[in-house]
Order: structure tokens, then sequence, then C-alpha cells
């Protein structure tokens, strides 16, 4: 049960550090999480999709908007 409880309290505080970093960089959190999952070498559109669990089109969006921002190319 410890460790359980310790796993929650873990990825609660690293949402916070996301939100709070997301916002200081004025993108969303799903953005955020977006950014923080694609690897330096790179990912395909699909197999980002796939990892994260969202839909190609919320993905696309999402990257899209990040590309304008000049946070991925």
């Amino acid at each position: 049960m410890i460790s359980a409880e310790f796993l929650i309290n873990l990825t609660i505080e690293y949402n916070s550090l996301v939100r709070q970093a997301a916002s200081d960089f004025k993108i969303s959190s799903s953005q955020a999480f977006n950014l923080l999952s694609i690897p330096f070498d790179g990912i395909s559109m699909s197999s980002l999709s796939k990892k994260l669990g969202l839909d190609a089109s919320t993905l696309t969006r999402n990257v899209n908007n990040l590309i304008k921002l000049n946070y991925v190319i």
C-alpha cells in the first residue's frame, strides 16, 4: 500500500510541476506533456499518438501550436 501511495503522490507532484512550467511558457498542460514525450531524435505523429493515447487530430493540433511557438520543428 505504501508504494502505491508513493506512486500516486509522485504522479500528482509531477503533474503539478508540468502544469506550472506550461503556464510559464504560455502553453497548455496537454501541450507540455506532448512536448515532453517527444524524443530528441524525433518520432512519427502516429507513434506519438499511440504512445500518449491521443487521437491523431488532437495531437496534430497541439503539435502545430508548438511549432508556431518554435518549441518543435
